[in-house]
């Protein structure tokens, strides 16, 4: 989890490819629990949350649905 951590810190794009029960760990742990109280605990085959930031800070996430891409 720190290397992913540490990955989603950088001022960059990232791209964090997982699955449950892990995945949903990271997602925790990188939008802290004001943005992951707003979405279930586990992905479904087929979504993806994108998190959009702004100056290391969460501003917005989208839930996307297999359906979108």
């Amino acid at each position: 989890i720190d290397y992913v951590l540490h990955q989603f810190n950088q001022n960059k794009q990232v791209l964090i490819c997982g699955h449950n029960p892990f995945l949903t760990k990271y997602f925790k742990k990188m939008v802290g629990k004001k943005w992951a109280k707003k979405f279930k605990d586990e992905l479904e085959p087929g979504e993806a949350w994108v998190i959009y930031r702004f100056n290391g800070k969460v501003i917005r996430i989208n839930l996307m649905q297999m359906s979108e891409f």
